[in-house]
C-alpha cells in the first residue's frame, strides 16, 4: 500500500501496439479526475489499478490517485503525447465515467451532509488517508482547502511533505467526515472545534486529535496522531549524555521542588514528562496530571482534562488536587499567574511538581515565571531544575554515508574542525524518502539549580547572568549537545543549525 518507491514498466513511445485498455478500468476513474491527474486506466486486478502516467514518480499524484480510488495504484511510463491521445480515444467529451470514489455525483443539500448521510465514498477515502500516514510515521495530517484544491500534507520527522493534491469538491465531505468521527457539530463552520478520533481500519490502529478551523476558502483540518503510552521509552533512552542523565535521574527522584521543560510545541516535552511518570509510577504513590488535552494514558495515574469552557482551568483543577492527597502532580502547561503561583506553592509545601513552560532555553524559564507573577524568592526555593529540548532529525541509517563538513555551516556554527574530520549524512533513499533522514532524537539543555543560581533568582538575576552561571556550573547548551551528537554520527551539523540557536 505504500508509495515510497514505485517501480514503472514503461510503454514505449514508439511501440506498434499500444497497451490494452480494460473497459472496467476505464470506469473506475472519472473523466475529470483522469483529465486533471493525466493517467490512463489500465487494468483493475483485485485492490490494485495499473495505470499509464508520463510522470510513474510523482509520489503525490499516485497519492491522491490512491485516496480517490481506495485501490493501490502501479505506474506505467507513456510520453505526455500518448496520455493525450489516449484520453481523447478512451474518455470523449460526451462520456463523463462513472465515478466509483468521487463525492461529485452527490446532489445533495449542505444541510444534509450530517451523521450516516455522509457517504461511504468519504468514509473511504479518510480512512485512506489516516492510514497512509500511519504508514508513513506522520506524526500530524493536513487537510487544507484550497481555491480550486484540496491539498494533503503529513507531518513527518518534524517537517511538512505534501502527500496529494485532490479536487475542491472533495473538502466538504473529508471535513464533514472528520467532523462526524471526532463528535464534532457538524453545522457549525463558522467557528474553530477540537474533537478526538479512536481510528480502527484495516488492522490500523490510532488515537488522533482533531482541530477544524474557517479559512477563505472553506474549513481546514488539523489531526495529531497519538502516541501510546506503550511507545514511552524509558528515561535512560531520551537520548541524555552520561552527564545529563545522573543529573536529570537526581533532580526528578527529590521528595518534593518543582521541575520544568521548556521548548516549543513539538518538541517532546510531553513524551519526556511521561516518560518520567512511568518511572516515578508505583502502587505507593499517588500521582496526578492536569492536561489539554490528555495525550498519553497511563495506568495508575489519575488524569485529568482541561474544560475551560467549564471553568476546570489548569489553576483551578490545581487547587482542587492539592486536597486530593497528592505526592506527584503534573501541570501540562503552567501558561498564566495564578497557575505559576499555585504551582509553586504546592512545590514548596511538600509536593513534587512536574510542568512545562514556553522558552527559547532553560535560564530563562525563572525569569519567564517571575514575569508572570511568581515571587523571586519562592521559585528560588522551590526550583530544582529546567530541562530546554529540541527533536532533530536522525540520520537515516539505510543510507548513511560520510563527506566533509560544509564551511559554511561550520562557519555559522563557529565551529572549527581538522581537515580530515569527516561528518555522516544520509545520501536518501526510498526507506527515508529521499530525504537522508529518518526518525528524531532529542538534544537537550540541562540546568541544574545550585547554590549560586538560586541566590542569584532569589535577587532577581537577568537571564544573562543565571545562563553564566550555569554555563560556569557545567551546563550544556542545546547547540553544543547537538553538535557533539552530529559528530558521533546521529544526526547532522545542518539540523543543529536549523534547530538552535547560537
Amino acid at each position: 500500500m505504500s508509495l515510497a518507491a514505485p517501480h514503472p514498466t514503461t510503454f514505449a513511445p514508439g511501440a506498434e501496439h499500444p497497451p490494452h485498455i480494460d473497459r472496467d478500468a476505464i470506469q473506475a476513474l472519472a473523466r475529470d479526475i483522469a483529465i486533471q491527474h493525466q493517467v490512463i486506466p489500465l487494468l483493475v486486478k483485485g485492490e490494485t489499478l495499473a495505470v499509464l502516467t508520463s510522470e510513474p514518480r510523482n509520489l503525490r499524484k499516485l497519492s491522491a490517485l490512491e485516496i480517490i480510488t481506495g485501490l493501490r495504484i502501479t505506474p506505467t511510463y507513456a510520453s505526455p503525447q500518448q496520455i493525450t491521445a489516449l484520453l481523447s480515444e478512451h474518455y470523449p467529451e460526451n462520456d463523463q465515467g462513472l465515478r466509483l470514489e468521487d463525492d461529485a455525483h452527490s446532489d445533495a443539500p449542505e444541510e444534509a451532509e450530517a451523521g450516516d448521510e455522509v457517504d461511504s465514498v468519504a468514509v473511504h477515502n479518510l480512512n485512506t488517508l489516516i492510514a497512509k500516514a500511519l504508514e508513513q510515521r506522520a506524526s500530524d495530517i493536513h487537510i487544507e482547502t484550497g481555491e480550486g484544491e484540496v491539498s494533503v500534507r503529513y507531518r513527518i520527522d518534524g517537517r511538512l511533505i505534501p502527500h496529494a493534491t485532490l479536487p475542491a469538491r472533495m473538502a466538504r465531505s473529508l471535513v464533514a467526515r472528520a467532523k462526524v468521527l471526532a463528535g464534532m457539530d457538524i453545522a457549525e463552520r463558522r467557528n474553530p472545534q477540537d474533537g478526538r478520533i479512536a481510528f480502527r481500519w484495516d488492522g490500523k490502529n490510532a488515537d488522533l486529535r482533531v482541530s477544524t478551523s474557517p479559512t477563505i476558502h472553506g474549513e481546514r483540518v488539523v489531526m495529531r496522531v497519538l502516541q501510546k503510552a506503550r511507545a514511552l521509552v524509558e528515561i535512560e533512552n531520551l537520548g541524555f549524555t552520561d552527564q545529563n542523565l545522573n543529573a536529570f535521574k537526581n533532580q526528578i527522584h527529590k521528595p518534593y521542588g518543582m521541575f520544568l521543560i521548556t521548548g516549543p510545541t513539538g518538541s517532546g516535552k510531553s513524551y519526556t514528562l511521561f516518560s518520567v511518570l512511568k518511572r516515578l509510577s508505583q502502587p505507593d504513590v499517588n500521582i496526578m496530571t492536569i492536561e489539554d488535552p490528555v495525550e498519553y494514558e497511563l495506568p495508575g495515574i489519575n488524569q485529568a482534562q482541561l474544560n475551560e469552557r467549564s471553568g476546570f482551568t489548569f489553576a483551578r483543577a490545581l487547587r482542587a488536587y492539592l486536597r486530593q492527597d497528592p505526592d506527584i502532580i503534573m501541570v501540562g502547561e503552567i501558561r498564566d499567574t495564578d497557575t505559576a503561583r499555585t504551582a509553586t506553592e504546592a512545590a514548596l509545601t511538600g509536593h513534587m511538581l512536574l510542568a512545562t513552560v514556553h522558552t527559547n532555553d532553560a535560564p530563562s524559564a525563572p525569569g519567564r515565571l517571575i514575569k508572570m507573577g511568581v515571587e523571586s524568592y519562592n521559585l528560588a526555593t522551590s526550583l530544582l531544575g529546567v530541562l530546554a529540548q529540541r527533536l532533530v532529525r536522525r540520520i537515516c541509517p539505510h543510507c548513511i554515508n560520510e563527506q566533509r563538513p560544509d564551511p559554511q555551516t561550520l562557519k555559522r556554527l563557529s565551529l572549527e574542525l581538522d581537515d580530515n574530520v569527516r561528518v555522516k549524512t544520509g545520501r536518501g533513499c526510498d526507506k527515508c524518502n529521499h530525504t537522508g533522514y529518518l526518525g528524531r532524537l532529542a538534544i537537550h539543555e540541562l540546568m541544574s539549580i545550585t547554590p549560586d543560581i538560586e541566590d542569584a533568582i532569589g535577587a532577581n538575576a537577568t537571564t544573562q547572568d543565571i545562563r553564566e552561571l550555569a554555563l560556569a556550573s557545567g551546563m550544556t547548551t542545546l547547540r553544543q549537545d547537538g553538535i557533539d551528537k552530529a559528530l558521533v554520527g546521529h544526526t547532522t551539523l545542518e539540523e543543529v543549525l536549523a534547530t538552535t540557536l547560537d
